[in-house]
């Protein structure tokens, strides 16, 4: 079975509420993952570029310990900020091909469809 890595990058926050949320969100991809690839396992470790451990680079090395085939690296970000261009360019950059950057949710259009039904239904109350 092939295993890949999925390394899901964070702000971080002190709060303890968005560190549960932001597993809760791993978790529910991961499900979904794995229900639509019965021949990979998937390995999800959640990082943090501030506040927490493991930041994305021990994310990263934490999974070549473990023998992963492919690492994806997804930005669990809204838009590409700093914190994209530059701090977690800065990281992935040193794993060459061994790391995939799935980019953050913009520009995929979905995230507009989020956004309306979510204004939308505050418009309608």
């Amino acid at each position: 079975m092939k295993r890949v890595g999925v390394v899901f990058i964070t702000h971080g926050s002190l709060c303890e509420n968005y560190v549960r949320e932001v597993n809760k969100i791993a978790e529910r991809v991961v499900e979904k993952l794995k229900k639509s690839l019965s021949d990979v396992e998937i390995v999800p470790v959640v990082s943090y570029l501030h506040h927490q451990h493991p930041d994305p680079d021990e994310a990263i090395k934490e999974l070549l310990r473990g023998n992963v085939e492919k690492i994806i690296a997804f930005s669990m970000f809204v838009v590409e900020g700093r914190h994209g261009r530059e701090d977690t360019m800065e990281i992935l950059n040193k794993y060459g091909e061994k790391v995939v950057y799935a980019g953050t949710l913009w520009p995929d259009d979905r995230v507009i469809d989020i956004i309306s039904d979510k204004i939308l239904r505050y418009i309608r109350q």
